[in-house]
């Protein structure tokens, strides 16, 4: 009887070990993979800030001489925005 309880008791130790050593396992992977995604986002934001640099912000001036009346220029003529100017 003692040596039965003995040999069960050396499986449960065993089986216990062997999960745990199937935990270590997947516990690395899962470490791998996280390590691999954090590459991954930073890569998009270094390449969506690289993408976003490479246009060139600009202002337009136009200057119109109204003489003695309203100044009044189209940006676009399919927007419909007017700018009235100084006077």
């Amino acid at each position: 009887m003692k040596k039965e309880i003995e040999e069960t008791s050396d499986s449960t130790k065993s089986l216990f070990r062997e999960i745990l050593h199937d935990y270590k396992i997947a516990n690395k992977r899962i470490f791998i993979i996280c390590i691999i995604e954090t590459i991954t986002i930073i890569g998009m934001i270094i390449g969506f800030a690289v993408y976003e640099n490479q246009f060139n912000a600009y202002t337009e001036t136009t200057d119109i001489d109204s003489g003695n009346g309203i100044a009044t220029y189209l940006k676009d003529s399919q927007s419909g925005d007017i700018d009235y100017g100084k006077n």
